[in-house]
């Protein structure tokens, strides 16, 4: 049984969803001052040209000096020294050299990475792990890692949609399955490189639950959880509430989430009464939260996290190293260290 009514539940609720930093990589998506600026050094450039050559420095410091003004109201067509109008070959030279220009040294889009620059795709849920591999990655090869966090299937559809990324990193197989389905990644970089566990959690002075069971009590009124069109933790949440036979009791209680942090940070707010995520995220969380409850294995699908080159890559042998150094000795206690399962 989906689960659905997300934003009927937030209106209910009231809950507005944690500020978010947009960070898609797509240029398509991500928008700059470049355009405009481009337009207006074109039109200056078209402006300077039709300036006589006696005033076009003067212009082009002063440009609201009293010469300059009078100087442009002689002629709208430039003139040398001698007051003989230039042939308008070589205006139309002036004027194809100040396109050229325009477009040569105009400012870069923001979306393009840069070429020894490595994008990756990867589920919020890793971030804190990632970024400390990325650190040891980035000294070792003296490249850069640009990162793209979310919920895995919206970063598939980003991925789909042609948004840049070298590597797809998914907290669910799922994901993975459909981007090989259609053939965007590269077959034999895909490697499953951490487990993780599914929790119950409740803000740090939350007494209402200490159990999957308590949330059925009429005290508890909202329980986060990650979306589950988009969201493997919600998937998996999903799966776990069904098999405890909760989900009809307490489906207008679900409160949904862009992404697995999201449930987190309505914990640490408490505005909710409960939350479920992965027992990474609630380490990260400090004591700011309380696990109450662990989902037993056989209660949903087995929580992977698979990793892949993205086939577009212009950067397949770098994502190479980024995927060997995951796997590596050090990737993986990294990864221990902040909450995750090694491979069994």
């Amino acid at each position: 049984m989906p689960l659905t009514g997300a934003t009927a539940l937030r209106l209910k609720h009231k809950i507005d969803p944690a500020p978010r930093v947009a960070q898609s990589g797509n240029p398509k998506l991500d928008s700059g001052p470049s355009e405009f600026a481009g337009k207006r050094t074109l039109w200056f450039s078209v402006r300077t040209l039709c300036l006589c050559g006696e005033c076009f420095s003067r212009q082009f410091h002063h440009r609201d000096t009293e010469d300059s003004q009078s100087c442009t109201k002689k002629s709208f067509f430039p003139t040398d020294s001698s007051g003989q109008r230039f042939p308008l070959v070589i205006i139309l030279t002036l004027f194809l050299v100040a396109i050229i220009g325009c477009r040569s040294y105009g400012p870069a889009s923001s979306g393009s990475p840069a070429a020894n620059e490595l994008t990756i795709s990867a589920a919020v849920s890793l971030k804190e792990a990632f970024n400390e591999i990325a650190n040891l990655y980035e000294k070792r090869n003296g490249s850069k890692i640009r990162f793209n966090y979310g919920a895995s299937g919206a970063l598939q559809k980003q991925i789909e949609s042609g948004a840049p990324a070298d590597v797809f990193v998914s907290a669910g197989a799922k994901q993975m399955d459909d981007l090989a389905a259609k053939d965007f990644i590269v077959p034999d970089s895909r490697k499953d490189f951490a487990r993780n566990s599914l929790v119950l959690i409740v803000p740090a002075k939350g007494t209402a639950v200490n159990s999957f069971g308590n949330l059925e009590n009429p005290s508890v009124k909202k329980v986060a959880v990650g979306n589950p069109k988009t969201v493997p933790a919600g998937q998996y949440t999903e799966q776990t509430l069904n098999k405890l036979g909760l989900l009809p009791a307490i489906q207008p209680k679900l409160v949904f989430a862009e992404d697995v942090r999201q449930v987190l940070d309505y914990v640490v707010r408490d505005e909710v009464e409960a939350g479920v995520v992965y027992s990474s995220d609630a380490l990260s969380a400090g004591d700011k939260v309380k696990i109450v409850a662990h989902a037993a294995d056989d209660s949903h699908d087995p929580i992977l996290y698979p990793v892949a080159i993205v086939k577009d890559s212009k950067q397949q042998e770098a994502a190479r190293k980024f995927i060997d150094l995951v796997l590596s000795s050090e990737g993986q206690a990294i990864l221990v260290k902040h909450g995750f399962l090694a491979m069994k």
